[in-house]
């Protein structure tokens, strides 16, 4: 892509006449995708509020909420924060800490979370 760049500017950005594809596709969310959305829907209709936490959490949120073993963790190299560093492997500890976080608001707070966790198995990302 660089050399296309390069050869953009070189020829000049304003002489390049911008052109629509010839060819067109529809778009189409994934059935995972639509059964996600109408299980988020139901769940706000019963009263929740939805979360959207990282997935990339530390390991003080990932194991000091659940006291479970570190030996599956997934670890993050260069991790460009102390607070970002493992993959998570459950959506339960972010939870606890959205409500941790939020213990000066009125009870109950009824919060869920639909989102991607990363589980090793046999050494492999699944």
């Amino acid at each position: 892509m660089d050399i296309v760049e390069e050869i953009a500017l070189g020829y000049g950005i304003e002489n390049i006449t911008p052109k629509l594809s010839p060819s067109q596709t529809l778009g189409e969310k994934s059935l995972m995708t639509k059964k996600l959305e109408l299980i988020s829907k139901t769940v706000v209709g019963f009263g929740f509020t939805e979360v959207l936490n990282s997935s990339l959490t530390s390991k003080k949120i990932l194991f000091d909420f659940t006291n479970r073993d570190s030996s599956q963790i997934i670890s993050v190299m260069d991790s460009k924060s102390q607070e970002h560093t493992i993959l998570r492997d459950s959506i339960l500890p972010g939870l606890v800490e959205n409500l941790s976080k939020n213990i000066h608001e009125s009870y109950p707070q009824r919060i869920f979370e639909t989102g991607t966790v990363f589980l090793k198995q046999n050494q492999f990302l699944r």
